[in-house]
């Protein structure tokens, strides 16, 4: 099997970290940071440099997936592919832990070993049966892993004042979950940039980010980092036409698509919203966009395929701008959904 080396960027957050979602009176964060949210942090930065402002970025990134230190090793994981893992358990053994299927299916993220084998269409080992703790070593809540990872971050709920952006509305109280990351954890992302320039580009970026923040509630202390540059390396199969995607995937048109989604590709869509940041148009919402989510599993066609290298870049950049303000707008609001994919084999 090939591998490839990836080149990585390790956020180690120095503040707590929000990531909004819909709701109005509990707001829980999520607890990853989706390609989308990072290339629009990004793209305003350049803006702030004074650099270029495509509209397709000349570079591709994951989203951001979390990362722990045990011992000297750092762990990296990543989304376990909806395709889902195959388990290595001996006949009976699964009887000593009559959850064990419930263990099995909270199971999201795998680490670099273990994805490397989800996408080669190995099985992976659930370790020794723990009688205490009534469950299999190598499955730590939604983490697979054979080392014992332990706690990645901790929740925080606290409340929260609305204040209506135009005036339109009363004060109101409501609650945020807040993540604190562990000292030795944090989130990480894969990027892919198709010039040293635009490489460079994208770190200033990142490395302004650190004081900027990033996710919500910026203003508020939240979302603070420092930044550290390293390579992942992953055992992956030699291509079949099934790929499966590190950050969230917008299609150009529905002619792209339909090749995609022959059997057996397996995908799930998630709903992307939210408020405008641009402070000539933050009392609205952009216009919401549905998007495939990483980990979905789909067929690259040949001539989308750059068979010089595993990992591949396929996407589109939508606009989102609220019809609201197309007559005066000052400018666009876009949406990226350039994904980087790389291949798996279905058993």
């Amino acid at each position: 099997m090939p591998k490839h080396t990836f080149s990585i960027a390790r956020l180690a957050f120095t503040a707590p970290l929000h990531i909004g979602s819909v709701r109005e009176d509990f707001v829980p964060s999520e607890e990853m940071i989706r390609s989308d949210t990072l290339y629009a942090a990004i793209m305003h930065v350049w803006d702030m440099l004074g650099y270029e402002v495509p509209k397709e970025p000349p570079f591709a990134i994951s989203s951001l997936f979390p990362y722990k230190k045990v011992d000297n090793t750092i762990i990296h994981f990543l989304p376990v592919p909806l395709t889902k893992p195959a388990f290595d358990v001996e006949k009976g053994s699964s009887d000593k832990n009559p959850k064990f299927e419930k263990q099995r299916k909270k199971i999201q993220w795998a680490d670099a070993d273990a994805f490397g084998k989800i996408t080669r269409g190995e099985k992976l080992a659930v370790g020794v049966f723990d009688e205490e703790a009534a469950a299999f070593k190598n499955l730590q809540g939604t983490y697979y892993s054979q080392e014992t990872v332990g706690a990645i971050f901790r929740k925080q709920t606290t409340p929260r004042t609305k204040i209506s952006r135009d005036g339109s509305e009363d004060t109101t109280i409501f609650y945020i979950e807040r993540l604190h990351f562990e000292p030795d954890a944090g989130l990480y992302l894969i990027f892919q940039a198709d010039t040293p320039e635009s490489e460079k580009k994208l770190k200033n970026a990142l490395e302004v980010l650190q004081d900027e923040g990033i996710g919500t509630d910026r203003t508020v202390g939240n979302g603070f980092f420092r930044v550290s540059y390293d390579t992942l390396s992953l055992d992956l199969p030699v291509s079949n036409g099934l790929y499966t995607n590190l950050s969230l995937f917008c299609p150009e048109n529905s002619a792209q698509l339909s090749p995609m989604m022959e059997v057996p590709a397996q995908w799930e869509l998630i709903k992307r919203g939210g408020w405008i940041t641009a402070s000539s148009m933050n009392t609205w919402r952009k216009q919401d966009t549905h998007m495939f989510r990483e980990g979905s599993v789909f067929h690259l066609p040949p001539n989308q395929v750059n068979n010089n290298s595993p990992i591949q870049q396929v996407g589109y950049t939508r606009d989102v701008t609220p019809e609201i303000a197309l007559p005066n707008k000052s400018h666009s609001i876009y949406r990226t959904g350039k994904a980087l994919f790389i291949p798996i084999l279905i058993p």
